[in-house]
């Protein structure tokens, strides 16, 4: 049998252990720098680097919660025929998306809710006469948010 990259026995055993534990209610806390572990068996992380928990915009301890993390907030990564400084312009004006990155002919664009929302922007940028080449649900890992919370890889 071949495992996964970086993955041995004992730490997928590991994890099956862990996930039981959870199904069963059990509450167990674990301190680890391999984010994607974290991202499998967590319900909820606190990021911690230095001796420093992340905050959000607020000064708020940052606790993310996996399982509603996806209902909240989506990223996607839209791609527009020619230049994204309209479309970049049109997708400020609207409640409850946020624009994280913009090059050239592409966007990256976080939205609140769930589908309907994504689909409601999508239509918009549509009808404001936007040639939508790509809209594409990026998955945001625990790395992509340790990235944004302390800039830089986990130590």
């Amino acid at each position: 049998m071949s495992l996964p990259l970086g993955l041995t026995p004992w730490r997928i055993d590991l994890r099956r252990q862990l996930k039981e534990l959870a199904a069963q209610g059990i509450t167990v806390l674990i301190s680890s720098h391999i984010l994607a572990d974290l991202d499998d068996i967590c319900t909820r992380v606190a990021m911690i680097s230095g001796g420093k928990n992340a905050t959000d915009a607020e000064g708020n301890s940052l606790i993310i919660t996996l399982q509603a993390r996806a209902l909240r907030r989506t990223v996607y990564e839209v791609e527009v025929l020619g230049d994204a400084v309209q479309a970049t312009q049109l997708v400020r004006e609207i409640s409850g998306v946020k624009v994280l990155e913009q090059h050239q002919n592409r966007m990256v664009l976080e939205v609140e809710g769930e589908t309907p929302q994504a689909f409601q922007l999508l239509r918009r940028l549509v009808m404001e006469g936007i040639d939508v080449v790509q809209f594409a649900r990026r998955v945001t890992t625990l790395e992509d948010r340790y990235q944004q919370a302390f800039g830089g890889k986990p130590q």
